[in-house]
């Protein structure tokens, strides 16, 4: 049976110190002021968005494991080998001072015995290895002999919470499991380079790594998050505090405490607390004796024994910290981040190692985020501001998503150059990188950020926003935010919304009042605070009419505070005439999308706008759109002319003609955007991206500073602000500038001939038309949605998958675009089912619309559509059409498995290379091997079976071991970011066979046979068999080659998939893009094992609705190990017809065994 996670499973065995391991740093040691940092933050280890699959930061090293064929469920460890091992990683930058804070839920799905929880040094050594045998955890030590430090048997499954501090100051590490303490052990070395979990040689496992983080250097660190939430039994009469909504609950009449090492000199405590109405308490800092500070908390506000700080509701979590200088013997409160007092401390003590929470009133006290850490200065140069011409007022859009791991993260952005900032992959969270930002924006002429705004919750007090930390932690407490002022812009698109007007009033607005609004660095212009809103079509839908009398009432709390009014701003709506009705000020972009990169399509937008809004359209000044980070798909950028010609159009043209004279309009310009790497619009220098060259224009034509140097962090300066991320590791991925070769198997429609009407009709397109050897010139007229409707005859006999791409030969004016519709299985044309290409110039030019790189494209082609160009009262020429259909060209098998490459064999000198592409076809997967690729040097190199094998561009020689060279057929080379290797020798290098079979490469592995059920599968899609250990090949956890699961998680069996709930709501298994003939199959069949009820829907392409049966499992028979064979036939439902689009099983079931899925064809 799984144990209870939070229930102490382990007994304590003090204070252990592990004989013979003697630690070097024994003797008493002074505590050296550190910097605080997070390490690593992953609150789930699986990120679908990610190039890799995987969290950023990990990395898979599956040598052991079943065969992984997708790129997911990538926090299962998988080991079906007894001769080798498997490991998931996270590197760090090289950690060699000051002590780390790991905290991890693992869950041994299979084989407790086996597993290793390990630190390790730059070379590979573990200084740390803590170990699961004979059902029990040890400390590996530096000779192999463990030392056990828990005593109750464990057995499989098994849920389990660690934490792990190892202070390399001191050499030793501290273990506690779950919540019980373990002891201390000597480190076995003296810097961190990796985190890794791992299996052992010889055991065969199945380990989910669900989760967790990594902080350095703080004294104290409880945030109570998912996955590791729990009470540290380091608090004092820990069990009378109550773990709830992931914070800390402090009763009416109880009190708690913490010791900690102690801390001189600046030393920070800050937490969030909730307070509810009649609450009372205090917190009391002390040196473990006498009392330091102490705030108190009683009669609605925060208060000293002399004065009242701050009144407090119960309508929001307030943050409260205090900055004692020991030094100084003064304390600095702030609350909400904004500096309430300075006092004054006893002289007599110099040390803090010890806080105090008292609840003296008759209700609960929540806190969150307890901290305590040094504040340690920084040296980042005060901005040099130069003087503003005409008082323009600079806004700069700032998305926050590079706390990595809360987002998508930087192994998104690794791959490319042109994405790297001067600041490497940094960590926004930190004041220091905040002043460096708000330098480079202060000294080129940019007033104000407005950072995107992601609220959580909806009808209840808030405590912290999604993707807050850079305002919240870095800029707030930053040193120089006074030379930058900032608003928000809320995201009501994609964060939360209130459902009532007495949730908006409640709890939004006051939460904005006490954070934001009142702090002294919010933007005002002309006294009015600047408020900005993407996505508030949300807010109409929610509120309607009423939504005015909102905004009205948050004007009103504005004014309470001494503002004249708001200016309230929406962003991107497009609800062009109702917005004034609504209670908005004015309109403006967060972008202008791909066309943004051209000046033309800045300037036609943006008068598009103002044509169409009822009130005043600031003008954006946009960039373009190059999402190759999140997307792989590379678009222009704006180039420094165009930046310029841009600029000058809008403060020379756009602000005299269109701004009311006198008012805030003619001053205002919106900048997009600083920092949105993934989406490819940014102005944060880049030295791939023209540097710090949209920003010297900025300085050049809106203030008097004239030509400076821009000043940039040296190497120690960068180190500080990029612990979140290892700067080396840089992910493998195509770097968007790969042509396919054109297939030599076409279907042309020339458009200079007659008949071409034959092919398609046209809509919105006015037949003044010339011919000549440049094609067929057509004109647009007042209507802006030309379009070209293809005939079926067009792709008569074509199913998606034969159509590689549609190109068209054509010409249209620059910085506009192309847009292909597609429908298939039914489908309608839509935005979803479509491409855009943006003209970079007026000149001819061949559009390729890669169909088989987009997801939706696949089944029965049902509609094509082509829309020329976007805009009206022009012409546009097309020379040709052509469908370019799949051609016979060479591919790569490997243990029987056709490579899914999207670059092809490349023949050089009468050698045929292959591409290495990892995030495409999983290369390395399929080879069990372990890659590492060193972008700098441009540095391929697997390991397998304990040998490395290195490859590098330029070179026709490969590198076994370090030192033993062996030749290639011809030397390596780089084509789009990949590198290129000759098949044939590469596969010799390894030592593996490698046979041509008429065009194709056949590879085999000594894993062949572990494939030999996923050739099976994917040889018919309509069987799901999970055998696990050793042959399930289909992929894994959380998406099972198109199965998904929902509201639960993914374990593993010997010969089953288990789903389990994750109390989200009933589990379920889905499967996508289904495909399946009705007709032909309409009898399902599962084996499982469970309890409960099955209920199993689907949705078809010729049905509107969804249908549903639900079934009791006990009614069917079980056999000996309690599967039950559930079959189903939907032969008899009406609406089981035409192709399956979604086919679902939902569980009441906590836990559900899988062992097969599987349609039985008609007889």
């Amino acid at each position: 049976m799984m144990n209870m996670m939070l229930k102490g499973v382990c007994v304590l065995l003090g204070a252990l110190v592990i004989a013979g391991a003697q630690s070097v740093h024994a003797e008493e040691t002074v505590h050296v002021p550190r910097q605080p940092y997070e390490l690593c933050f992953a609150d789930s280890m699986n990120e679908v968005h990610a190039p890799n699959g995987i969290e950023s930061g990990w990395e898979i090293d599956n040598r052991a494991g079943r065969p992984r064929t997708e790129l997911d469920s990538s926090g299962v460890l998988s080991d079906v080998m007894t001769d080798e091992h498997s490991r998931l990683i996270r590197y760090f930058n090289v950690v060699s001072e000051g002590s780390i804070d790991l905290q991890f839920q693992v869950n041994y799905v299979y084989n407790f015995n086996g597993n290793v929880l390990s630190l390790n040094d730059a070379e590979g050594n573990s200084i740390y290895r803590l170990v699961t045998s004979e059902g029990r955890f040890a400390i590996q030590q530096i000779d192999g002999s463990l030392t056990y430090v828990t005593q109750e048997t464990c057995m499989a499954p098994y849920k389990v919470i660690f934490r792990v501090t190892a202070d390399l100051d001191t050499g030793t590490a501290h273990t506690w499991i779950n919540n019980v303490d373990c002891g201390t052990s000597a480190l076995l070395g003296s810097s961190i380079r990796s985190l890794s979990f791992e299996t052992s040689d010889e055991t065969l496992n199945e380990t989910q790594v669900i989760g967790g983080y990594v902080q350095a250097n703080y004294a104290v660190y409880e945030a109570f998050d998912d996955p590791v939430s729990v009470i540290n039994c380091e608090f004092e009469n820990a069990n009378q505090l109550v773990l709830r909504n992931q914070a800390m609950e402090l009763p009416a009449g109880v009190q708690t405490a913490r010791d900690f090492a102690p801390r001189g000199g600046k030393v920070v405590f800050q937490t969030y607390v909730y307070l509810p109405e009649n609450s009372a308490g205090h917190i009391r800092l002390s040196d473990g004796g006498q009392e330091l500070f102490a705030v108190e908390m009683r009669d609605g506000a925060f208060r000293t024994a002399d004065a009242e700080l701050k009144a407090y509701s119960d309508k929001l979590w307030y943050h409260l910290r205090l900055e004692a200088d020991l030094d100084a013997h003064t304390v600095t409160v702030k609350v909400n981040h904004q500096t309430k007092g300075t006092f004054a401390l006893p002289e007599n003590i110099t040390v803090l190692n010890r806080f105090e929470l008292v609840n003296t009133g008759n209700t609960e006290i929540g806190f969150d985020d307890l901290q305590v850490f040094d504040l340690v200065d920084y040296d980042v140069p005060a901005p040099v501001v130069p003087e503003k011409e005409n008082d323009y007022i600079l806004g700069m859009n700032v998305c926050s998503l590079w706390r990595n791991g809360e987002h998508f993260g930087w192994s998104a952005i690794t791959p490319y150059d042109d994405l790297k900032s001067v600041l490497g992959y940094y960590d926004e969270g930190q004041p220091e990188t905040a002043d460096w930002e708000i330098r480079f924006m202060a000294e080129h002429g940019i007033n104000f950020e407005a950072f995107c705004w992601l609220g959580r919750d909806t009808d209840q007090p808030m405590k912290i926003a999604w993707d807050s930390t850079q305002l919240n932690d870095a800029y707030l407490e930053a040193k120089y935010s006074n030379f930058v002022k900032f608003c928000l812009i809320w995201e009501a698109q994609n964060g939360s919304t209130p459902n009532t007007s007495t949730d908006f009033r409640n709890y939004f607005v006051p939460y904005w009042l006490e954070y934001y609004f009142s702090n002294p660095n919010y933007m005002t212009i002309d006294g009015k605070p600047v408020f900005m809103i993407f996505g508030a079509q949300t807010l109409v839908n929610k509120f309607g009419n009423t939504l005015k009398d909102e905004f009205d009432y948050l004007r009103g709390e504005v004014r309470k505070l001494g503002f004249e009014d708001m200016l309230i701003l929406d962003c991107n709506s497009y609800m062009n005439t109702s917005l004034k009705q609504y209670g908005f000020d004015g309109w403006y972009a967060y972008n202008w999308g791909k066309q943004g990169c051209y000046f033309s399509a800045n300037e036609s937008m943006t008068m598009y706008a103002v044509n169409q809004n009822d009130v005043y359209t600031v003008p954006t000044i946009s960039t373009g759109f190059n999402a190759i980070g999140w997307s792989g798909i590379r678009t222009p950028v704006m180039s420094l002319e165009e930046f310029r010609q841009t600029n000058e159009w809008v403060k020379n043209v756009y602000l005299p003609t269109y701004a009311q004279k006198g008012t805030w309009q003619e001053k205002l310009i919106m900048l997009s955007n600083w920092n949105e790497y993934g989406e490819g619009t940014y102005l944060m220098p880049c030295e791939g991206t023209h540097g710090f060259g949209y920003l010297d224009i900025l300085r050049e034509m809106y203030t008097t500073g004239g030509a400076h140097e821009d000043i940039v962090p040296n190497e120690e300066q960068l180190a500080r602000i990029t612990h979140n991320y290892p700067q080396d590791r840089r992910v493998l991925r195509q770097d968007g500038t790969y042509q396919r070769p054109m297939s030599s198997n076409v279907r042309t429609v020339d458009m200079t001939a007659d008949n071409w009407h034959d092919w398609m009709d046209t809509n919105h397109i006015l037949e003044d038309e010339t011919v000549d050897e440049n094609g067929r010139t057509l004109y647009v007229g007042d209507h802006d949605d030309p379009q070209l409707n293809f005939s079926k005859k067009f792709y008569e006999g074509l199913a998606a998958k034969d159509v590689l791409a549609i190109r068209v030969v054509a010409s249209i004016p620059k910085g506009k675009f192309m847009q292909l519709f597609f429908g298939v299985n039914g489908t309608g044309l839509s935005e979803g089912n479509s491409i855009r290409i943006y003209a970079e110039s007026d000149e001819e030019h061949e559009y390729v619309f890669e169909l088989s790189s987009v997801e939706n494209w696949n089944g029965q082609i049902t509609a094509l559509r082509l829309d020329p160009l976007s805009g009206a009262n022009t012409h546009f020429t097309i020379r040709s059409i052509t469908l370019e259909l799949q051609d016979e060209v060479p591919e790569i098998i490997v243990n029987g498995l056709r490579l899914e490459n999207t670059m092809q064999i490349q023949t050089v000198d009468g050698v045929d290379y292959m591409p290495f592409d990892p995030t495409v076809s999983l290369i390395q997967e399929y080879l069990y091997t372990y890659y590492e690729w060193n972008h700098d040097a441009q540095v391929l190199t697997l390991t397998r079976y304990g040998h490395s094998y290195r490859f590098a561009a330029g070179s026709s020689v490969a590198v076994k071991d370090g030192t033993e060279e062996i030749p290639l057929d011809g030397a390596v080379f780089m084509n789009s970011g990949i590198p290129m290797l000759p098949i044939e020798s590469f596969a010799r290098v390894l030592g593996f066979p490698c046979i041509r079979q008429e065009k194709d490469y056949c590879i085999d592995t000594p894993e062949k046979t572990l494939f030999s059920r996923a050739a099976q599968s994917a040889s018919g899609k309509n069987v799901w068999v999970f055998d696990t250990l050793g042959y399930f090949g289909q992929t894994s956890a959380f998406q099972l080659r198109g199965w998904k699961a929902e509201r639960g998680t993914v374990g593993y069996g010997v010969d089953y998939v288990q789903l389990m709930t994750d109390a989200t709501g009933t589990p379920c298994f889905t499967l996508t893009k289904a495909g399946q003939d009705c007709a032909v199959l309409h009898t399902l069949e599962i084996v499982c094992r469970g309890e409960g009820d099955l209920t199993i829907s689907f949705q078809t392409d010729e049905a509107e609705d969804a249908a549903a049966l639900t079934l009791n499992l006990s009614e069917y028979p079980a056999d000996g190990d309690g599967f039950r064979t559930i079959s189903v036939d939907f032969a008899d439902f009406a609406s089981w017809t035409g192709s399956l689009k979604t086919l679902s099983i939902e569980t009441t079931s906590d836990v559900l065994d899988i062992q097969a899925i599987r349609f039985v064809e008609a007889q």
